[in-house]
């Protein structure tokens, strides 16, 4: 048996997951809205080349959602940004 997830990551293992597409001007649609996230998806800081082409959403619907670089595994991958609805 393996421990519980730290309590900052709970909500996420009771979220909804989906795969969005990444748009070229740095935003994802979701749930009828446009939401930027080119902050996060640049890498060094002066580079406008985005590196995903599609990230991982968890949501709470009606709540909020949560942008992941890739769906979770054994391992929570990094938590790009998170938006309330």
């Amino acid at each position: 048996m393996r421990p519980a997830p730290p309590a900052t990551l709970l909500d996420l293992h009771f979220s909804l997951r989906s795969t969005r597409r990444v748009n070229n001007d740095h935003t994802i649609d979701f749930d009828g809205q446009n939401f930027e996230i080119s902050a996060v998806l640049r890498s060094p800081p002066q580079s406008s080349a985005v590196l995903r082409k599609s990230v991982t959403l968890l949501h709470h619907p009606n709540l909020r959602f949560w942008v992941l670089e890739h769906p979770p595994k054994d391992v929570w991958p990094p938590i790009l940004a998170a938006f309330s609805l």
